[in-house]
């Protein structure tokens, strides 16, 4: 076949009818792309949109095939070069006058960064990213769930290529278990789980979400965590973490929730000043940041009730004029009997190491319910944050709308804010009300009963998933303990779990 009609079947294949994928495509372009899809959805839920048309994006690969040190200069400048379709000139344009808020120059700084790993040129880069668009973008519903299957087909191979040494899992394994040295940040996820692990100088971290127990018979997973490192100039690195706990009679929460985890944390190291301790009131004001872009998340919404994010929040049960209704009432409504959408709780926090102390200091926010307990050196557990495991109703959350909103209008007593200095050889751990619920123990006290040993001790620095394993662990038991007695109900929610231990890591 010669370059001509190589490049006629190209363009064949591009336009009407571009589809990702093997045989047009070679495996580093779709592991690539799946990798992008995954930080495209991320922005899209924080309300961003996919700026650039994905055709426009398909004849930059096809007739312009720029390279890479084109693309380079272009995320760097917001500046195409000559010839360059106007659609692309015009998006860029937008983007940089801050009329659009635009995911593009970030996805596409993303897969210039890694695009070494997958061994693709300009070409095979604007194709991807084609990709990504059609898929958020496109109105045939077919394409987006193609897409969405070939990139979860092509996920793991590509978390290989980009994470040299990590354990090659089967597709039914629900974790990746890194056994090398742990770098600053480990983070993985897969349906209806996520977690992760980080450790810095004295401090060690394990994060994770799980959709619960059997006996709970949960669709899916509501809660979300996250955490992130932080070094300001010289100051010593610190660590954010955030869990968040989806309203179950909220449209939405899923995306919410981990929505309200990333942007939480994200706020907080924007508001991060050299040798200045994060205090109680920064926390609040990031806070009340995460609360304006769930503002921002509903308006994208209602503006496009045809992309993927809509769909993912109104779900499978409900006609998306319902949706829209539910989302207007959201924005306008201080009180109604409809449930507000895109709601949360939240409880999050920063550990600021104290100078030549060995210890950290723990600053603390919650919106609602769920539980942080401190666990000393002699074992003692010193409840910081509650949660009554009777109560089932969700009196605070964070969400869109002046309901939420109210929160920080007025004297902010609806968010709670302690401290906590974490001495060497002492843990934190902070939990969704799942792990409170069926019974009367510390969440601390009843995990360790169930698996018959200490469990903060089962967590080694070098476990990425070990909080997942956890949760794993914490639930196959209740499910054992139900069928031994129905009327033993644990854990019969979401669980998510936040683990931290000063000390050796």
């Amino acid at each position: 076949m010669n370059r001509s009609t190589t490049n006629l079947v190209e363009r064949r294949s591009s336009y009407g009818r571009f589809q990702i994928g093997p045989p047009q495509d070679r495996e580093g372009v779709v592991q690539l792309f799946s990798l992008l899809l995954e930080r495209a959805d991320e922005q899209s839920a924080l309300g961003k949109q996919f700026e650039l048309p994905f055709a426009a994006l398909l004849k930059l690969a096809n007739c312009n095939r720029p390279s890479l040190h084109q693309l380079e200069q272009f995320c760097e400048s917001h500046q195409p070069c000559d010839g360059w379709p106007y659609s692309v000139c015009a998006a860029a344009a937008r983007s940089t006058d801050g009329v659009a808020p635009g995911m593009f120059f970030k996805l596409l700084r993303s897969a210039l960064d890694t695009a070494k790993h997958f061994d693709v040129d300009g070409a095979h880069l604007c194709r991807a990213l084609a990709a990504v668009g059609q898929t958020l973008l496109a109105r045939n519903r077919r394409f987006r769930r193609m897409n969405r299957i070939v990139a979860r087909k092509y996920r793991e191979s590509a978390l290989q290529r980009i994470t040299p040494g990590a354990t090659a899992l089967e597709p039914a394994q629900a974790q990746r278990q890194v056994n090398l040295d742990l770098p600053c940040e480990v983070e993985f996820r897969r349906q209806n789980e996520q977690g992760g692990s980080l450790r810095q100088e004295g401090l060690t971290l394990w994060h994770a979400s799980y959709i619960g127990p059997k006996i709970a018979d949960k669709s899916e997973n509501q809660d979300a965590t996250f955490a992130a490192v932080a070094a300001v100039q010289a100051s010593k690195p610190s660590v954010i973490f955030a869990l968040a706990d989806g309203v179950s009679t909220s449209m939405g929460s899923r995306v919410a929730a981990n929505s309200i985890v990333r942007r939480f944390c994200e706020f907080v190291i924007q508001q991060m000043k050299s040798n200045e301790a994060v205090t109680v009131s920064d926390l609040i004001e990031a806070a009340r940041r995460t609360q304006d872009s769930l503002d921002e998340l509903a308006t994208a919404l209602l503006e496009r009730t045809d992309g993927y994010i809509f769909d993912a929040v109104r779900g499978d049960s409900l006609h998306s004029k319902t949706a829209v209704r539910i989302l207007e009432a959201t924005q306008r409504a201080k009180a109604s009997p409809i449930p507000a959408a895109l709601s949360a709780t939240l409880i999050a926090g920063i550990a600021q190491p104290i100078a030549n102390g060995g210890s950290y200091a723990i600053e603390l926010l919650r919106v609602g319910d769920g539980s942080v307990e401190h666990i000393r050196r002699d074992g003692e557990v010193c409840p910081v944050f509650e949660t009554n495991p009777e109560v089932v109703a969700i009196a605070q959350a964070l969400g869109p709308g002046p309901r939420s909103r109210a929160h920080f209008d007025g004297s902010g007593e609806m968010i709670e804010t302690k401290s906590v200095t974490l001495q060497a050889g002492e843990s934190l751990i902070v939990s969704s009300d799942g792990l409170v619920r069926g019974h009367q123990q510390s969440v601390s006290a009843k995990v360790s009963e169930l698996m018959g040993q200490e469990f903060l001790n089962t967590a080694e620095p070098t476990q990425a998933d070990a909080a997942l394993q956890i949760l794993h662990k914490a639930c196959s038991f209740a499910d054992e303990l139900f069928k031994k007695d129905s009327q033993q109900l644990l854990f019969a929610d979401n669980v998510s779990l936040i683990l931290i231990r000063c000390g050796q890591s």
